[in-house]
């Protein structure tokens, strides 16, 4: 079997084996590719006791949008982002006039307070390229074609408030933190042969994983499920210009030895980009689609749904209480799906996730309401939590960037 680059890894059985990434490379298995889709559980309403919104302190950054974000080291780390406004959903704009930022900061929500960190060597746009492994924040920047931009593999270390230049995945990829490791999955078959890899710290470079048993495909995620990695994707579609095929998400799970790929059972869900919370693994989305008018698929299908290693079975998203959590545009952006502009983000609260103004416990079909924001609609916000903080920044506003954010504490 040819190698393919940057993959993602787990064990399913009567329950999740647990999975460490190691070994060599090599085969693939197939198991059962479809199974019953099981009924939602009943829907059960809580109240966020004490769960607020604040406002944070002015910060050493100016205003901007599309900064990612993330949690390292018990801090909240803001780097790059676009300066200029973003192009409207109908508009053909021209290329930004402007590079993106480089420079960055840090939020305790301890004590309250900011601090300039070290600018990154680069330009810093990359909405999914970024984790944190070790206490330390893996970023790859994006390919928006500018010579001044380059594509770059950045490590930031917080300790040293150091960045280092690390070799970049051969392939346009997401990154994902498995464990201690970081696996770059490379996101579509359809210009190129889409490549998984794991980075070697040691070596500082890639090792290509095995192809996956789904074929070729599109919208490659990876999602870290415990002490597992599993893939997901859609088949790839020849020509998606010519009519909206029915592309119902597909998952498989590689072994602990990293030779041998396991196909999981077929949803019957669309899904979207997946969140690990209490053992199992969401999609976060709302409602239905059925293909339209012209090119009906005969039945609808839920965008959301729910996969429970336990017994690797499919359950439809059921559909969160109405009046209790808000709806509006004050958290929507680029990215972000759903009617609360939280779904999708891979943001949880313990054993919770965002979902439709609230979080859902997938483990016990809870919705807890989520307090409604103190602002109005903006885009490319930057969204992180921790177990019990969500911290939003920055963003773009019908009057242009701004430098404000907020903290939710539950």
């Amino acid at each position: 079997m040819t190698a393919r680059g940057y993959g993602q890894v787990g064990s399913i059985a009567a329950s999740l084996a647990a999975i460490v990434l190691a070994g060599g490379l090599s085969g693939c298995a197939a198991a059962p590719a479809s199974a019953p889709t099981s009924e939602p559980p009943e829907t059960a309403v809580s109240t966020a006791a004490g769960a607020s919104w604040s406002t944070l302190p002015e910060s050493p950054l100016s205003p901007r949008r599309d900064a990612a974000g993330a949690w390292v080291s018990e801090r909240f780390v803001v780097v790059g982002g676009w300066s200029d406004d973003p192009c409207p959903p109908t508009a053909d704009c021209l290329a930004p006039l402007l590079p993106p930022l480089s420079d960055g900061a840090s939020f305790d929500p301890a004590t309250g307070t900011w601090q300039q960190i070290a600018a990154a060597p680069v330009p810093v746009v990359s909405r999914w390229g970024h984790v944190v492994v070790n206490n330390q924040l893996y970023l790859l920047t994006e390919d928006i074609g500018r010579e001044d931009s380059p594509v770059v593999f950045l490590r930031y270390d917080p300790a040293a408030d150091a960045w280092a230049r690390l070799p970049a995945p051969s392939v346009v990829s997401m990154l994902v933190a498995a464990g201690d490791r970081v696996v770059a999955i490379g996101t579509s078959d359809s210009l190129e042969e889409a490549v998984d890899s794991v980075f070697d710290p040691q070596g500082q470079g890639w090792i290509s994983l095995p192809a996956d048993p789904l074929g070729p495909s599109s919208f490659r995620e990876g999602v870290w499920l415990g002490d597992s990695l599993l893939l997901t994707t859609h088949d790839l579609v020849a020509d998606p210009g010519v009519r909206p095929e029915l592309k119902l998400m597909r998952m498989a799970v590689l072994d602990q030895a990293l030779e041998q790929w396991t196909l999981l059972p077929d949803s019957e869900i669309l899904g979207g980009i997946a969140t690990a919370v209490a053992g199992q693994v969401v999609f976060p989305w709302t409602a239905s689609e059925d293909g339209g008018s012209q090119n009906n698929w005969g039945r609808s299908y839920a965008n959301g749904g729910v996969f429970d290693p336990a017994d690797s079975s499919w359950s439809v998203l059921p559909e969160p209480p109405r009046g209790a959590g808000f709806e509006g545009e004050g958290l929507n952006g680029p990215g972000f799906e759903g009617s609360d502009g939280l779904s999708g983000r891979g943001l949880t609260i313990g054993d919770s996730t965002f979902v439709a103004g609230h979080l859902f416990n997938p483990a016990t079909g809870e919705w807890t309401p989520v307090p409604a924001p103190g602002w109005g609609a903006r885009s490319g916000q930057t969204a992180v939590s921790n177990s019990e903080v969500l911290f939003v920044w920055g963003g773009n506003t019908a009057d242009g960037n701004v430098a404000d954010g907020y903290l939710l504490r539950f």
